[in-house]
C-alpha cells in the first residue's frame, strides 16, 4: 500500500521522432470514491458490509488524447498519444485527510498542434494487479471531452460527478522550451554568440540585441565613419582598424615599421621628412656636416646607401679613415715603420726622435741651456738640467708655481722665481692662506660697539650712533653720563664743561642741595660775620678768634696785613682757579702772623 502512495509517474509514449514541440498536461486534483466502488456500483474488491465495501480500490489512471471528435467514441484510437500511471492511491486522492496528493500526467506531442482535441480519462481499479484495461467493469470513473485549446500556461479547470465517484482535474497545452506559436511550430532559442545575438518574443519572433542587426542578428551595427574609412566592427560601437590604419575612425595611416624619419598618406607608406632619404628614410643628408665622421683629414661624401663615405688621405684606411698603415716615406731619416693593430710607429735610428723620426737630437756642443741650465747626458741623449724655478728643453720657461693653485680660501697667488706668494682674503693667513686669523681676538670695543675686520688683519670698532672714538669710548653728546637731580638740566656753554642748570630752590653740582640761606641759623659765634655760599658758609671772625664758627682764639701778629679781615672762600668750595696757590699764600701769611704774635708775648720785640 505504501508503495502505491509514493509512486506518481508519467507514461512514456512511444513516438517516432526524438524532438517534440509541446506537451498536453492533465493534473488530477482529486478523486472521491468513499465507498470503494466502480462505475457500475460494485465493490472494487471484497464483500459488502452494510452498504460499505470491506476492501479498498487500487487506483490508477489512463489518458487517451486523440484528434477532435464529437461525440467521443468509447473505444478510440489515441492518435495524439496516451499515458498510463502507476498505482497512485486507494479510494480517495486529493484534498481529503489521508488522501494521496494531486499529480500531473503529461502526453508529449511532436506535431503541429491543431488547436482542438478529444480526451478520455479513466480511473481504474487494478483487479489483476497488472494494470489491465481489458475489462471495463473495473473502471471507477470515466471523463471524455472534446474541446478547443490554445497553447498556454493557464490551467483549464473541469470535473466529472457520478453516483459513485467525483473527479476534479485540469488540463492545458504547453509548448516545449524554445517553441512558440499557436501550433508550437515556431522554434526560437535565445542566444548571444557568434551565430546570433537576439531574444525571443512571446510568439517566437527574434528581437536583435542592442548593436546587432540582420535576419539572424549576426551583423554588428557599425558607425558610418568607421565603415567609410578603413575600419570594421566586431562588436557594437567598436570600430577596429584594418591593417595599416589607426585612430578613432581608422582615418590615420601607419607608416612602414622600418620607416625611421618619415610619414605616410596610405597604409605602410614611408615618405621621408626633409633632410632624410633612403627606402626607410634612414639616410641623413647632412650627416657629414653635422657629425664629421672622417678622421685623420679624410673627406666625407654623402652616400644614399650608407649615410656617408670617407675618402682617406695616404697612410689611412677604414670606414672612417681611422686605421693607419705604413707607406714608403712615412718615417724620415731612415726610420723603420711598423704596424701594430690600427696604429703605426716609427723605429728611429740613433740621435733621431719624433713620431716620424723627424727630430735630430743635438749634442751639448749644439745645445744652449738658458737661465744657468747645465747640459748633461740623460738616457742616451743630451738634455738641459735646469736650475730651480725653470723648465723646458732649454730651461727657457720659468716654472709657474701658481699653476697648482696652492692658495686656499680665495687667496690670490703671485708667482715668483722658484716660489710663490699668497695674498690672503680677510680672516685667513699663512703661506697658503689655510690658517684662520681673527683680528678682533682680544680687541675690545666699549659702549656696545662691534669689532669688524678691515683690510689685511686690522680691526676697527663699529660704534653705536651715540658714541665715537677708536674704541667707541667717547660719547657724541657731552652731557652723556651727566645726571642732574631733581629736574635739573645738563647744559654746555662754549669752551666750558657741561654742568647742571638747577630748578628754583635747588643748587649744587648736580642740584643735590636745597638753595636755603645757610647763615640763617647764625652759625658764627662771638660776633663773627656769616657769608653764605652755594653749599657752604664762611664765618669772618673778629680779631683774635678763628675756627669755622669763630669759636677758637687766634694768634695775632703785628704785621699790618693781619689786622684786616681775610675774605676768602672756604677750602671745600670747588670751582675756584689757582686754589692751591691762594691757599699756600694765605697759609704762609697766617704762619708769619702767629710767629710775630708769639714774639710780642715773649717781649722779644
Amino acid at each position: 500500500m505504501t508503495e502505491a502512495f509514493l509512486w506518481i509517474c508519467v507514461l512514456s509514449v512511444v513516438v517516432g521522432e526524438v524532438y517534440t514541440s509541446g506537451v498536453f498536461e492533465v493534473k488530477i486534483r482529486s478523486l472521491s470514491n468513499h465507498h470503494g466502488r466502480t462505475v457500475s456500483g460494485r465493490c472494487c474488491s471484497g464483500p459488502e458490509n452494510n452498504e460499505d465495501c470491506v476492501a479498498t480500490c487500487r487506483t490508477f489512471f489512463t489518458l487517451c488524447l486523440l484528434h477532435y471528435q464529437k461525440p467521443v467514441p468509447n473505444y478510440p484510437t489515441c492518435t495524439f498519444g496516451e499515458a498510463v500511471t502507476q498505482i497512485v492511491g486507494e479510494n480517495n486522492i486529493g484534498h481529503e485527510l489521508g488522501a494521496e496528493p494531486p499529480f500531473t500526467v503529461q502526453i508529449p506531442f511532436s506535431f503541429y498542434w491543431p488547436g482542438n482535441f478529444a480526451l478520455i480519462i479513466d480511473a481504474w481499479h487494478d483487479h489483476h494487479r497488472n494494470r489491465s484495461t481489458s475489462d471495463t467493469r473495473h473502471i471507477i470513473i470515466r471523463v471524455s471531452r472534446a474541446k478547443r485549446l490554445k497553447p498556454s500556461r493557464i490551467w483549464q479547470e473541469d470535473e466529472r460527478l457520478t453516483r459513485t465517484s467525483q473527479l476534479t482535474f485540469s488540463y492545458r497545452v504547453v509548448c516545449d522550451d524554445n517553441y512558440y506559436g499557436l501550433g508550437c511550430d515556431r522554434w526560437c532559442k535565445e542566444r548571444d554568440d557568434p551565430f546570433g545575438h537576439y531574444r525571443c518574443t512571446s510568439n517566437g519572433e527574434k528581437t536583435c540585441l542592442s548593436g546587432w542587426q540582420g535576419e539572424l542578428c549576426d551583423k554588428v551595427e557599425c558607425a558610418r565613419s568607421c565603415l567609410e574609412s578603413n575600419g570594421f566592427c566586431d562588436k557594437p560601437s567598436n570600430c577596429r582598424c584594418r591593417s595599416g590604419w589607426k585612430g578613432p575612425d581608422c582615418q590615420e595611416c601607419i607608416p612602414d615599421m622600418k620607416c625611421l624619419r618619415g610619414y605616410c598618406k596610405t597604409a605602410w607608406e614611408c615618405i621621408c621628412n626633409d633632410g632624410w632619404s633612403g627606402s626607410y628614410c634612414n639616410i641623413y643628408k647632412s650627416y657629414c656636416e653635422e657629425y664629421q665622421p672622417c678622421f685623420n683629414g679624410g673627406t666625407c661624401v654623402h652616400d644614399d646607401g650608407s649615410n656617408y663615405t670617407c675618402t682617406c688621405k695616404p697612410g689611412f684606411s677604414g670606414p672612417n679613415c681611422e686605421k693607419e698603415y705604413c707607406y714608403n716615406g712615412f718615417c724620415l731619416n731612415n726610420g723603420l715603420c711598423e704596424e701594430v693593430g690600427s696604429k703605426r710607429f716609427c723605429r728611429c735610428e740613433e740621435r733621431f726622435s719624433g713620431t716620424r723620426c723627424q727630430n735630430k737630437e743635438p749634442t751639448c756642443g749644439e745645445i744652449s741651456c738658458r737661465n744657468n741650465g747645465t747640459c748633461i747626458r740623460m738616457k742616451k741623449r743630451w738634455a738641459c738640467s735646469c736650475t730651480p724655478g725653470y723648465e723646458g728643453h732649454f730651461c727657457e720657461r720659468e716654472r709657474n708655481e701658481c699653476s697648482s693653485s696652492p692658495c686656499k680660501n680665495g687667496g690670490i697667488c703671485r708667482d715668483r722665481v722658484n716660489g710663490y706668494h699668497c695674498v690672503c682674503t680677510d680672516g685667513f693667513a699663512g703661506k697658503n692662506c689655510d690658517l684662520i686669523f681673527d683680528a678682533c681676538l682680544g680687541f675690545h670695543c666699549f659702549n656696545g660697539g662691534k669689532c669688524i675686520t678691515r683690510g689685511h688683519f686690522s680691526a676697527v670698532c663699529a660704534c653705536r650712533p651715540d658714541y665715537t672714538g677708536y674704541r667707541c669710548e667717547t660719547p657724541k653728546n657731552p652731557c652723556h653720563g651727566v645726571r642732574c637731580l631733581h629736574g635739573g638740566q645738563c647744559v654746555v656753554h662754549v669752551k666750558e664743561k657741561p654742568k647742571c642748570k638747577c630748578k628754583a630752590g635747588r643748587s649744587g653740582e648736580v642740584c643735590q642741595f636745597k638753595s636755603n640761606n645757610l647763615c640763617s641759623s647764625l652759625p658764627c659765634q662771638h660776633g663773627g660775620t656769616c657769608k653764605s655760599y652755594t653749599d657752604k658758609y664762611l664765618c669772618i671772625c673778629p680779631q683774635g678768634l678763628e675756627g669755622d664758627n669763630c669759636d677758637r682764639l687766634k694768634l695775632s701778629s703785628d704785621d699790618p696785613s693781619s689786622e684786616g679781615e681775610i675774605d676768602m672762600a672756604p677750602i671745600n668750595v670747588k670751582g675756584h682757579t689757582n686754589s692751591t696757590t691762594v691757599c699756600s699764600y694765605h697759609y704762609l701769611l697766617r704762619l708769619l702772623s702767629m710767629f710775630i704774635f708769639y714774639l710780642k708775648s715773649m717781649s722779644w720785640l
